[in-house]
């Protein structure tokens, strides 16, 4: 499996047979799953994925520009495939369960609005409305402050919206 070459090695595994491999089976099956409506598979196929790892992607090996690449494109594959169970969560009336690690990564991903947009929807589904819309102002903010821009259509009309329930609650309990 590890061939020596000239000042370095080579890891010849077959494919399918490395774990990036397999966590990539995974998620890719995760995603289809959830394309098709199979939420519940979705949930489980990605979590199974995500359960592979353990830590930033080759945490241990010295990384030069072209391995540094490889690293930023799996941990992108994470994110994405957390992005999608979230997703899935979501749509399992989950909000609670994932609403802690949720908060985590978009703290961490201060720029994402895939990641704000499910961390408002968590925050709205679990009774915080206050906290979704701040939770936009914020990322707002570091968009403005960081890029110069607005959010996007998208998100600003999520905000919209659940400014509207917010509104709709009050008059409703009035």
């Amino acid at each position: 499996m590890l061939i020596t070459r000239f000042g370095s090695y080579q890891l010849n595994s077959g494919p399918g047979r490395c774990d990036v491999d397999l966590f990539h089976d995974k998620a890719a099956a995760g995603n289809r799953a959830l394309d098709q409506g199979a939420v519940a598979e979705a949930s489980a196929l990605l979590g199974g994925a995500l359960d592979m790892w353990r830590g930033p992607a080759l945490a241990d090996v010295p990384a030069g520009r072209i391995l540094e690449i490889e690293m930023l494109a799996m941990d992108e594959a994470r994110t994405r495939a957390q992005e999608l169970r979230f997703e899935a969560d979501l749509r399992l009336g989950r909000h609670g369960e994932i609403l802690g690690e949720l908060l985590i990564l978009a703290a961490r991903n201060p720029l994402s609005e895939n990641l704000c947009a499910l961390l408002m929807t968590a925050l709205q589904r679990s009774g915080h409305t206050w906290r979704a819309l701040e939770t936009f102002q914020q990322l707002r903010g570091t968009l403005v402050r960081e890029l110069g821009v607005e959010p996007s259509p998208r998100i600003q009309q999520l905000h919209q919206e659940i400014l509207g329930a917010g509104r709709h609650a009050q008059w409703s309990a009035a």
